[in-house]
């Protein structure tokens, strides 16, 4: 039998890689967990030289594996992953690297997600000062302000935001071409920075954009639709079309039920969102039942201070004082 040499071992990795993020692209988020643990184990296990190439082909592998984990809610583990992957980066490569610099965002965006925002703005912070050393143009830049301005959202700080959010969109746009996915995504958090500062117009506008190419690489059934879609619910609602923002929330719901889980934060969050719509159309009992389960979900896998959690229970407080059913 003909001995592999490492260049097509490493080819070997590379493809198995791939496979496995057309999983994750698909929504088969247990399978390429799955898929993507079984190439990092063998990755690390594997006698390959001591080369730049192998050493960045690790990391992305631990990364691809971070990123399904956070997907499912597995945020130790995602934490962890992306701890060692940036250690293992800055020792073989560099502590200034540039992957050192995108495991640092990867983990703002843990940090943000279970509600830990000064710890966020802590790993931004880091990225930034490696990027901007770097190539304050390049794709890496335009994730991490992307990320920034979704801190920034969650924080309240949208007009601060929308200055990141434009300068990712035109980044990403110039690197990648107007109808991809990320240019989508970047539309997309655009939009929900509008949005929160009433202005609907516009808002609609970048979720529309975002809407379309996500159906058309993606299909409906995705959780980027269904974040798009709980942004389109929200402006309605903002206009006072509560059947409309309702039917939108519940085809959101629904999607995140079925590819990320029930008691993931983003389902998490289109549910409480859902739940405001209820208490201020005066159906108080759906809104407390939604709140209910919001709180009940998320308090064993976030901090107290996250944010929907936070919102829910407070509403559901009020909800409780004022004694209504």
């Amino acid at each position: 039998m003909r001995e592999r040499t490492p260049s097509h071992l490493l080819t070997t990795y590379a493809d198995r890689l791939a496979a496995a993020g057309e999983l994750r692209g698909r929504g088969a988020l247990r399978e390429a967990a799955e898929a993507l643990s079984s190439v990092a184990g063998d990755l690390s296990d594997s006698p390959l030289p001591d080369t730049a190439p192998v050493h960045r082909l690790r990391f992305a592998a631990w990364r691809d594996l971070a990123e399904a984990m956070l997907m499912l809610g597995a945020y130790d583990e995602a934490e962890s992953i992306l701890r060692t992957a940036g250690e293992y980066v800055a020792q073989m490569l560099g502590p200034d690297c540039v992957e050192v610099a995108v495991a640092a965002n990867d983990l703002g965006v843990v940090h943000k997600t279970v509600g830990q925002p000064a710890e966020a703005r802590r790993m931004y912070a880091e990225a930034h000062r490696i990027l901007a050393g770097r190539d304050p143009e390049s794709y890496e830049m335009a994730t991490l302000l992307h990320n920034l301005a979704g801190l920034a959202h969650s924080e309240g700080r949208s007009a601060e935001g929308e200055r990141d959010a434009r300068e990712a969109v035109r980044l990403r746009t110039a690197l990648l071409g107007a109808g991809h996915i990320d240019v989508a995504a970047d539309l997309a958090n655009l939009g929900a920075l509008l949005e929160a500062q009433g202005k609907l117009d516009e808002a609609e506008a970048c979720f529309d954009r975002a809407l379309a190419t996500f159906e058309t690489v993606y299909g409906r059934r995705h959780r980027e639709v269904a974040f798009n879609l709980g942004c389109l619910a929200a402006i309605a609602e903002r206009r006072g079309l509560h059947a409309r923002a309702e039917d939108l929330y519940l085809e959101a719901l629904a999607i995140q039920r079925s590819v990320v889980g029930d008691d993931h934060p983003e389902t998490m969050g289109t549910l409480n969102n859902l739940a405001y719509l209820y208490l201020v159309s005066d159906r108080h009992a759906k809104a407390r039942e939604a709140y209910r389960t919001v709180v009940a979900l998320l308090e064993p896998k976030v901090t107290a201070d996250h944010p929907v959690l936070r919102s829910a229970r407070g509403h559901l407080a009020e909800l409780t004082h004022l004694g209504r059913p």
